[in-house]
Order: C-alpha cells, then sequence, then structure tokens
C-alpha cells in the first residue's frame, strides 16, 4: 500500500488529542477510515498514562495471593492484604480476584476503559500505581506489567494515539519516556485549543 511522510522518514506519528474518549474515537472509527479510504498500510495504538493500567502487583496483594504481605483481619470474615485503604465491600474480593485470573490467563490487557464494567474510583486507585510507586524493571511482576506491554508496543508502530496531558507529561520528564523519542517523532496536536489550559 501507500506509504506516509511518517513511515518515509522513519519516525513515528504522534497524534494527541483532548481526552481518552476522543483517543478511543480515533482509534475505533477515523483512522481504520483513514487507512481503508487512502489505501494506506500503518500500524496503530493508543497510548494511556500508567495510572489507566492495573498493576499485577497491586492486585496480588489486595487479592491476598502475595504471600508476603501480611494479611489483615477487618472483622468481617475476609482476610485480606495491608495494600487495601480501607475494608472492601461486597464483591470487591471477588472483583479483584477475577482480575487477576484474567489478567493471568491473558483475557484481560489490564486497561480499565476494556474491563467489563465500572470500577469504583477508589478502587481503582488501589489497583494501580503512580510514577513514583513503581518498582519498575525490579519488580517480579513487570513481564506481565500491562502498562509495560502497552508501553513496548508503542515502539513498534507507526502511530501513536495519545491525549494533551499524556504528551506534556512525557515532555515535562525529558521526553521519549511513556512516547517515542522527540527526534523520532512527528506530532499532530488535535483539538490543539485545548493546550494552554493543559499546559498550565
Amino acid at each position: 500500500g501507500l506509504r506516509t511522510v511518517a513511515q518515509d522518514l522513519e519516525k513515528t506519528l504522534v497524534i494527541s488529542t483532548a481526552t481518552v474518549a476522543l483517543q478511543e474515537q480515533l482509534i475505533t472509527k477515523d483512522l481504520p477510515m483513514v487507512a481503508k479510504t487512502a489505501g494506506l498500510d500503518f500500524t496503530y495504538q493508543i497510548a494511556k498514562g500508567r495510572r489507566r493500567y492495573a498493576c499485577p502487583r497491586n492486585i496480588a496483594q489486595l487479592s491476598g495471593s502475595n504471600q508476603d504481605q501480611t494479611a489483615l483481619d477487618f472483622g468481617n470474615d475476609h482476610e485480606v492484604a495491608a495494600s487495601w485503604e480501607r475494608p472492601p465491600v461486597d464483591g470487591e474480593l471477588e472483583l479483584v480476584g477475577k482480575m487477576e485470573t484474567m489478567l493471568d490467563s491473558r483475557r484481560w490487557s489490564g486497561d480499565f476503559d476494556e474491563w467489563e464494567s465500572e470500577i469504583k474510583p477508589d478502587l481503582q486507585s488501589m489497583l494501580t500505581t503512580s510514577n513514583s510507586g513503581c518498582s519498575g524493571r525490579q519488580c517480579p511482576w513487570v513481564q506481565n506489567c500491562p502498562f509495560y506491554k502497552a508501553r513496548q508496543g508503542l515502539k513498534e508502530v507507526d502511530v501513536v494515539i495519545a491525549n494533551h496531558d499524556l504528551v506534556l507529561a512525557d515532555l515535562t520528564m525529558g521526553g521519549g519516556v511513556i512516547l517515542p523519542k522527540q527526534e523520532d517523532t512527528i506530532y499532530v496536536f488535535d483539538e490543539a485549543h485545548h493546550l494552554p489550559d493543559k499546559a498550565i
């Protein structure tokens, strides 16, 4: 098929938009249409921040399967890992166990946006981790880490669909930390009128 300018220059095209919802629209509707109607052959992947992915270490701790954790008894017949910030409510232990099973069997990518039902924000915050809370390459779960898997995939595609928050966060960290390095990238900013507020 036809090649893009970015492919000819051996650069990654990063398309940045304002929200995750718009990212999803680009990847499920707009880019497939462009590829089909223009006869272009290119690969693409969505890029999201770390906190939109499950942390397998935290899930193991919350489910109680991580034997290194000290179990706490909250007095409701549940023994759960010490990383629970509050007693689990009905169904949450089962939910975390299901997530762990689905992750281990590769039936779920670990992307919260792809989970079958809505997850309460306070539970989701326990199921993920921050940059400072991540052990990185030293983590025993790194080989099965949804965030690291997704990040590795970004190095192998022609087009990355990001959002302004993620691009600005990457640039703040020096560039090339989450997204491809600036010198290897062509940026396209969709909904660019949101950029000043995002930058501030």
